[in-house]
């Protein structure tokens, strides 16, 4: 819908306030559906301009992106741990001993985190975004581990451990992670 060009200040004001309101609406009516939020604002392109639209949506999608990290919990038995928030933005190598933020000490919370979504038949999300990177020994220590050292198995962790990439950058990390896992499962025997 385009707005009649204003003729006066007032009615610049005017348009603008009621322009800010309908914003609103829209983010609150589409908090819950952030692809829908999106595409809401890149449509308003044409009546609040290119400028506005574009800090509008830059605005939109940090807020997005605030709210996932500060959900924990998914619901009463799922957990969420952003690597990047929760743990550290630059993980470092296998074990505590080689300095912060290892591959060990990442796994043990972990684990506590994973045992809990176990009993209570819930899931655990890894997101690995928002790095610098991951060492090959942190990512075989923190998922291998698990099983090499914890004692978890294949079919638990399949059922209750997801590892998220949301970007390709982090991609091939997830799947070093879960090549970790299977390689971890081929060296210990588990049972029938």
């Amino acid at each position: 819908m385009s707005r009649p060009h204003p003729e006066t200040i007032e009615e610049l004001i005017e348009q603008e306030n009621q322009a800010s309101h309908d914003l609103q609406e829209r983010i609150d009516g589409a908090w819950d559906v952030p692809e829908q939020a999106i595409t809401e604002f890149l449509a308003m392109e044409d009546e609040i301009g290119d400028n506005a639209a574009s800090s509008v949506l830059k605005f939109v999608t940090a807020m997005i992106e605030a709210n996932m990290n500060q959900k924990q919990v998914v619901n009463s038995n799922s957990y969420v741990i952003n690597v990047a928030e929760d743990f550290s933005t630059t993980p470092g190598g296998r074990y505590a001993r080689h300095g912060p933020s290892s591959g060990e000490e990442f796994r043990i919370s972990l684990r506590k985190m994973l045992r809990q979504a176990i009993a209570e038949g819930g899931t655990v999300v890894v997101r690995l975004d928002g790095t610098t990177g991951y060492d090959g020994s942190f990512l075989e220590e923190a998922f291998g581990g698990l099983i090499r050292k914890d004692g978890f198995s294949k079919a638990d962790l399949e059922r209750s451990l997801e590892i998220w990439a949301g970007s390709p950058v982090y991609r091939p990390f997830r799947d070093m992670a879960l090549r970790f896992m299977l390689q971890a499962q081929s060296e210990v025997r588990e049972p029938v």
